[in-house]
């Protein structure tokens, strides 16, 4: 394997458009589409052939949420609230359509043009956050801190993006950091936290963020998931990983840096059985006879 050639350091801000076309450096997200298979990699990080899908509403509205809470005062300067005269006259009330609202638009060009209740309703959910939570994550710290690293196995460049990053005696060789992460859910539960952790890979992330603390500022790291509901009253709760989980997902997440730095040398990223027929094993109790129902 390769020794790291990257000089670990982080950096406080980074412009979002910079950070994300560092594709030299792998991110947690990119290491998501690598699971997806490597003509998947490919085509978006090496090529360039497929480009990104732009953010889905639903990713949009994570955005400012994440903006409202860590970077209240870029939030403040972002948003501006629609009047209510400007959302009358369309066939749906309240419904962002008609002149008036595409006109109140116009005149606010880069701004993002929110409905009344959508002000009120992340300024409600940071002040369930900081009610709940602020004792622990307002500690001295770093909001929206970019990390890079090499990875020490396999000496691939890696970097990410910490939401809120307290460390505790940052002199100090015995230094403690808890990485808080934001997570949008339908609710806070512990079931809906535990499908999403499941479906988005919530533990490698947990292993790229905490190795990427450990060798840039050195010392023990937590990563705790700040679980939010999307209706009020919010109830947002931490959540952290089993170690073991962690270490699981992290043997596998190395697996993957090895793979991608074969991959980058010889220039070959075929995917396995990409020229074969691969054997598919359905057990007899799944067969259907034809035009049964589906239904259980």
């Amino acid at each position: 394997m390769n020794k790291p050639t990257i000089d670990p350091h982080y950096v406080e801000r980074m412009d979002n458009e910079e950070y994300h076309s560092m594709h030299e450096f792998l991110s947690n997200s990119m290491l998501s589409h690598w699971r997806k298979g490597r003509r998947h990699f490919e085509s978006r990080f090496v090529t360039g052939e497929v480009k990104q899908s732009p953010p889905s509403k639903a990713m949009t509205e994570g955005t400012l949420k994440h903006l409202a809470f860590l970077e209240r005062d870029a939030w403040e300067e972002m948003v501006i609230q629609i009047p209510g005269k400007y959302l009358a006259g369309a066939k749906v009330d309240g419904a962002r359509t008609g002149k008036p609202y595409h006109f109140f638009v116009k005149e606010h060009p880069g701004k993002t043009c929110l409905k009344k209740k959508e002000v009120e309703h992340s300024r409600k959910l940071v002040a369930a956050i900081d009610a709940a939570h602020g004792h622990l994550i307002w500690k001295p710290g770093m909001s929206e801190v970019s990390l890079f690293w090499s990875n020490p196995e396999t000496g691939v460049p890696c970097r990410c993006r910490i939401d809120r990053l307290v460390t505790f005696d940052p002199g100090n060789a015995a230094r403690r950091s808890f990485i808080f992460d934001m997570k949008n859910l339908a609710t806070s539960l512990e079931q809906d936290f535990y499908w999403s952790a499941r479906k988005f890979g919530y533990a490698e992330q947990a292993a790229h963020y905490q190795e990427g603390v450990r060798v840039v500022l050195g010392g023990a790291c937590r990563f705790d998931f700040l679980a939010v509901g999307k209706e009020e009253p919010f109830a947002p709760r931490l959540y952290h990983l089993d170690p073991a989980t962690v270490e699981a997902a992290n043997d596998r997440r190395v697996q993957h840096l090895a793979e991608i730095a074969e991959c980058r040398q010889s220039g070959d990223y075929s995917d396995p059985y990409e020229h074969d027929s691969k054997k598919v094993f359905i057990h007899p109790k799944h067969f259907r006879n034809f035009g049964e129902s589906n239904d259980d």
